[in-house]
């Protein structure tokens, strides 16, 4: 013993180094360990589900999987493949994943889609506002729409995600936990805002629209991706050099909110797939209406006032997602209005704080609920962005309705328990 103390004293260097390794080797080999054990005991649970025995007439749930490779620095695949996948698999479901290759082709592929008893989108934001798009853009949207839809947080940004799944640190158990969300059934009824420009087809968001100075500065981060953990502070920092205080001018109408519809459960089944001359048909109307702009919903506002913000968001009432309370909440979005008047100062540390946590608002703030409005845009601010679920899309002139209840997302089943105890039926 006394020899071996004495050439690590001897050999002091090289002893730090392989003491460091060490503790890494065994670090890395614990976590893999760990993760191997997380995705056993998914996978047990739903080899429970899979070995149900189904009846002569009765065939295997279809799941139709869209995957963004690109997510989570291109390694979306790898995850998905490892640690839900097999979860799928082995609870009896026909999988069927579509890798998809560029912007936009979910929402395309979605308008074909023809039988499938559930979604899952293996994504963030960007596929699964693709996704929404796609399925209340048909003209059967109405049926459609009741196909639930699972979420896998593969993405930079799952808002919606971290909503219905649980919140954990570690990777592996969270996308485990997810997929056997999937797998349990438990769903939640969620509302949808549709965002109708002056030109071209509605989008469907089930988050927000944001407008404004802080958009632009979260937007402009990658920019100084050579900066490292510093780039969030630059983006920040170089959007004050510009004409102080910044602000918005844009002109809002609105509706005065109306009384939440009361939620009906409906029994859940596959959508029956129409005839083949029915797709022909459908498919012919769809190639008329897309050489037509379409036109916003014609509705009367009651109420319309000029703001100046240095932030404009509107946003879903699924931000803070709390169902016992939601029979008593009206039938509209949030609108937040940012002021314009802050220091420089102010403006870095309220960047800093919506970095770590988005909905987080500078005070003091106008909130106001709405059922819908309309958003007209100054000239001199024309040609700037909007992000509608992280996504970007040219300024222009909107109209912002909300859908209640429009969609299911499967939801875990703890998280179910709590919102739904005293709201809805159970499913």
């Amino acid at each position: 013993m006394a020899s071996v103390l004495r050439t690590l004293r001897t050999h002091w260097k090289k002893s730090t180094v392989g003491g460091a390794l060490c503790v890494w080797g065994a670090t890395w080999a614990h976590k893999r360990h760990k993760a191997s054990l997380l995705r056993r005991a998914a996978c047990e649970e739903a080899l429970v589900f899979g070995n149900e025995r189904l009846f002569l007439t009765d065939a295997p749930k279809r799941i139709t999987v869209f995957l963004n490779p690109a997510a989570s620095n291109g390694k979306a695949k790898n995850l998905f493949d490892l640690n839900a996948a097999p979860i799928l698999h082995l609870a009896g479901f026909e999988v069927t994943v579509v890798k998809t290759d560029h912007e936009g082709q979910a929402q395309d592929l979605l308008g074909v889609l023809d039988r499938t008893d559930a979604i899952v989108v293996a994504g963030g934001n960007g596929t699964l506002l693709e996704v929404v798009t796609g399925m209340l853009r048909r003209d059967d949207e109405a049926d459609f729409s009741k196909i639930p839809i699972g979420i896998i947080p593969l993405g930079k940004v799952n808002t919606v995600g971290g909503i219905v799944n649980l919140q954990e640190e570690d990777q592996v158990r969270r996308i485990t936990s997810a997929a056997l969300a999937i797998v349990r059934g438990s769903t939640v009824p969620v509302d949808v805002l549709q965002v109708v420009g002056v030109k071209g087809k509605p989008v469907y968001a089930l988050s927000e629209l944001r407008w404004g100075n802080y958009r632009d500065a979260e937007a402009s981060t990658p920019r100084y991706w050579y900066l490292g953990p510093l780039k969030k502070v630059a983006s920040y920092l170089l959007s004050t050099f510009q004409e102080w205080p910044p602000s918005r001018h844009a002109l809002l109408s609105y509706a005065e909110p109306a009384e939440r519809p009361e939620y009906v459960e409906e029994s859940p089944g596959p959508v029956p797939r129409p005839s083949l001359w029915r797709r022909i048909y459908n498919r012919f109307l769809r190639l008329q209406e897309s050489k037509v702009p379409e036109k916003p919903v014609e509705e009367t506002p009651q109420t319309e006032m000029e703001i100046s913000s240095m932030e404009v968001v509107i946003s879903s009432l699924n931000a803070v997602l709390d169902l016992k309370t939601s029979q008593q909440k009206p039938d509209a979005v949030d609108i937040v209005l940012m002021p314009s008047a802050i220091t420089k100062m102010d403006f870095l540390r309220a960047g800093m704080r919506k970095s770590i946590n988005p909905p987080i608002h500078t005070s003091p703030t106008d909130l106001l609920w709405r059922l819908t409005c309309w958003m007209g845009l100054a000239p001199q601010v024309q040609g700037g962005w909007f992000s509608i679920d992280s996504e970007e899309y040219e300024a222009m002139d909107v109209q912002v309705r909300v859908l209640p209840w429009k969609l299911k997302l499967f939801c875990h089943s703890s998280i179910r328990d709590k919102l739904l105890v005293e709201t809805l039926p159970t499913l």
